[in-house]
């Protein structure tokens, strides 16, 4: 693929495709189903908000963020970025995990860490994690791959 043509996109586009392709790969049921009218669907949604044990290792919220990997003040940052609030009970749950990792402080978080409220506050999160590691990506290029399909792929 030449990436001398480019198929550039406005901002908004390029951000919904991206957000779209991740979203579908991170929390399939969520993205899927987030527009359901079934109930036994929308109850599925609602499970698929709170934090999920992604692996072993990994318990995931939204659309992908690792609550066990991602540093607590890092977490509480992405928040912020995505115009959602984190109460300081919520930050304590990471904290005690990250000065203590165990099966009862794993257990703490996924029993006690908020729900997102909708799929809208999954998908403002996500933004704010991918903006994140977007920027990051340019750094170690040292140049920038415009919005484009090909930047996406």
């Amino acid at each position: 693929m030449s990436l001398t043509h480019v198929h550039t996109l406005d901002l908004e586009s390029y951000k919904a495709l991206r957000n779209d392709r991740i979203a579908e790969e991170e929390n399939g049921n969520l993205f899927r189903f987030k527009n359901t009218t079934n109930p036994s669907l929308q109850a599925l949604v609602q499970r698929n908000l709170k934090p999920i044990l992604d692996s072993a290792a990994s318990i995931a919220i939204g659309y992908g963020l690792d609550l066990l990997k991602t540093p607590p003040d890092e977490v509480a940052g992405f928040y912020t970025v995505a115009g959602l609030t984190l109460s300081p009970a919520a930050i304590q749950l990471l904290k005690d995990y990250h000065n203590k990792p165990s099966q009862q402080t794993k257990q703490a978080i996924l029993k006690g860490f908020p729900a997102l409220q909708s799929e809208t506050d999954a998908r403002k999160l996500l933004g704010a994690v991918v903006g994140k590691f977007e920027s990051q990506l340019d750094l170690k290029l040292g140049y920038h791959i415009g919005e484009s399909n090909e930047r996406i792929r």
